[in-house]
């Protein structure tokens, strides 16, 4: 089965990147010294954290959840990439030896492990997949087990988590005796095809291909869900929404069959990236054409411009086409994370493709890092982008807690999506993040890559490339951003260009221990964004973005216009740019430990706008409106945001 196209590229990994970005390496910072202590803490006071001793019983408090478990291992992950990155910390590395030997000592015979169906209904065990999350928390361990590989070398976790992988496997699939079925949550499809991508065994792919392409089919005896609910002794339980029975659980029809993307948002884009590696992993064309027009359905028609995702709260999953209501918008954190996952793999698939990195950019500079806080201590689980008289604020946790780790994880890995090369030795940048990666060619030969940028901050990027030996024909592809302006490559060697529309292509010979500089040239400037023809919520209206980042107006910078809903922007109004160094960024309320970088420059944008509510004598007066970027907001105490503005 395992094979993958020429055209596709293979993933450089985190562990191979090392970041030195002003702005990232501070919200690596803020993920080891706020977020994880914070998160541990929580975990402890709830009863999270030592659920997989199976120590609780009947009358007892703190009753184990069905996706308890994956919140540890969430942070688990976290804590691995963290460690790998700087091990000189020793209480977060007691604490992750510390949480392995829980799961150690939670794992039964067979390999199960999970702590709900251990101690609270064990009779239960894989007879409700549609509800359960067994097989959720089961992918998320063995992220978990990947991460503590990465950073230890050892399989003291990865190795119990294949062997959880081998009863899973012994228990679902198409041989006889085998339940037909498919997780109710997915998650384990994207953990499997990394976990493939490590240890090369086939039997993870088979059976992420298995688990991707058995989903929705309905066969003689009926809909599995269906089947297992009538052996409980139950009715069915299709979920929530407007589509069909199980569109929630993107399990109404097959992949194949599939148009829209539906349901349940961080379900949906979980399994979409999971589907997008098993298509590439197994040169599977129709899973591939299935994938792309899924992608299509998500990105075109039902994202948010903040790269967040769901518009309906009540299922917190999509709505019809173009519905993307502002104030009532759900826009899950983790669904926007599971949306970063989903685009990382569609640049493996097709690295050619750049509207591939230019959602994962979006969606991670905005929908992702709105989550958490500046001080990595408080988060956001759902993120609409109006609020009126809500006065919002981040949490310290939530009942279901999914969020915050999930963030920790993401922002953990963030080399992850940095660099990419495919098996011609064609080398992709993806994100101009200043960083040093050292590649392997087709040849043997060993090429190391700097980037130094001022992202998100300011346009261009500067490269070094340099080998040990010498080397013919190094390709590297740069992506030109969206909204930049006088994209340009140049160097003092000789180098061959080519330019197409969105990406331009260099190709260089290295001489041993001989740099070549090339330097990558572009600006980035405020630009105004309009919705689409069929938005209406957003209909004669407008948003503001510069870069990667999207901007926002607080009532905390605009007291003086009040409520928000007032502000209308001419149509010739021109945004200021002011550039705030940390004694600026106090003025303006917010710490001067910002945690998006010492050296920094924060870029805040100033304009005038007229008022909705006036008199006839305040026609002409306008008003200066401050807009600040979105991750940004609510973190000077409770406050409102609009994103998108009205025209006036």
């Amino acid at each position: 089965m395992p094979r993958s196209s020429q055209r596709c590229s293979k993933p450089v990994r985190f562990q191979d990147v090392s970041i030195s970005s002003d702005f990232w390496a501070s919200r690596l910072r803020k993920v080891r010294e706020s977020s994880l202590p914070a998160m541990y803490q929580q975990m402890k006071e709830t009863g999270r954290w030592d659920c997989l001793k199976l120590q609780w019983k009947p009358g007892d408090p703190n009753k184990p959840h069905r996706f308890w478990d994956s919140d540890i291992a969430k942070w688990l992950e976290a804590a691995c990439y963290i460690l790998t990155l700087d091990q000189d910390d020793e209480e977060l590395s007691r604490l992750v030896e510390s949480a392995i030997d829980d799961i150690r000592g939670a794992q039964q015979e067979d390999g199960y492990i999970n702590s709900y169906y251990t101690v609270v209904e064990p009779e239960r065990k894989w007879a409700d997949i549609a509800w359960s999350h067994e097989l959720y928390c089961a992918g998320h361990l063995l992220e978990a087990g990947l991460a503590h590989y990465a950073y230890s070398g050892s399989y003291r976790l990865l190795g119990p988590l294949l062997k959880y992988i081998k009863c899973i496997d012994s228990v679902f699939g198409p041989d006889k005796g085998k339940k037909r079925g498919y997780p109710g949550h997915e998650e384990i499809e994207i953990a499997l095809t990394r976990a493939y991508e490590i240890t090369d065994d086939d039997s993870l792919l088979k059976l992420a291909h298995y688990f991707i392409t058995e989903r929705g089919t309905h066969r003689p005896e009926g809909h599995y869900y269906d089947i297992e609910a009538k052996a409980r002794g139950e009715p069915p339980r299709p979920g929530p929404g407007h589509g069909p029975p199980y569109s929630y659980h993107q399990a109404d029809r097959t992949i194949r069959e599939m148009g829209s993307v539906e349901g349940h948002s961080v379900r949906a884009m979980y399994w979409l990236a999971g589907a997008a590696g098993v298509a590439r992993l197994t040169d599977d064309n129709i899973l591939r054409e299935a994938v792309e027009r899924l992608w299509e359905s998500t990105t075109h028609r039902k994202m948010y411009i903040t790269g967040g995702l769901g518009a309906i709260p009540d299922w917190e999953g999509f709505g019809p086409d173009y519905y993307l209501p502002n104030e009532s918008g759900y826009l899950e954190t983790c669904a926007a994370i599971a949306l970063v996952f989903f685009a990382h793999q569609m640049i493996l698939l097709d690295p050619m493709n750049m509207e591939y990195a230019h959602v994962l950019e979006l969606a991670l500079y905005n929908a992702v890092l709105v989550g958490v806080s500046l001080d990595g201590k408080s988060f956001f689980y759902d993120n609409p982008l109006a609020t009126i008289d809500g006065y919002s604020s981040r949490k310290l946790w939530f009942e279901v807690a999914c969020c915050p780790a999930n963030t920790a994880r993401l922002i953990g890995s963030v080399g992850n999506y940095v660099f990419s090369i495919r098996d011609d030795d064609m080398i992709f940048v993806h994100l101009y993040i200043s960083s040093t990666t050292q590649l392997v060619l087709a040849s043997g030969n060993k090429v190391i890559v700097r980037q130094k940028s001022n992202a998100p901050w300011h346009g261009g990027a500067t490269f070094t490339i340099e080998s040990y030996d010498d080397v013919e024909n190094v390709s590297l592809c740069f992506r030109i951003p969206r909204g930049c302006e006088g994209f340009n490559v140049s160097s003092s060697t000789n180098v061959l260009l080519s330019v197409k529309q969105d990406s331009h292509l260099l190709a260089t010979n290295l001489k041993s221990r001989a740099p070549v500089t090339v330097v990558v040239s572009f600006k980035f400037k405020p630009r105004r964004l309009f919705p689409h023809p069929l938005n209406l919520d957003n209909r004669h209206s407008i948003a503001i973005a510069r870069g990667p980042l999207i901007y926002c107006a607080e009532t905390t910078d605009n007291l003086l216009i009040g409520d928000l809903r007032n502000i209308r922007i001419p149509d010739d109004a021109a945004f200021a740019e002011e550039a705030l160094d940390g004694d600026g960024l106090m003025r303006l309320g917010f710490k001067r430990d910002t945690g998006i970088g010492a050296d920094s420059r924060v870029v805040i944008l100033k304009t005038l706008a007229q008022m909705a509510e006036r008199t006839e004598a305040e026609r002409e007066t306008l008003k200066e409106l401050t807009l600040i970027p979105y991750f940004m907001w609510a973190n000077r105490g409770k406050s409102n945001l609009r994103v998108w503005l009205p025209r006036a």
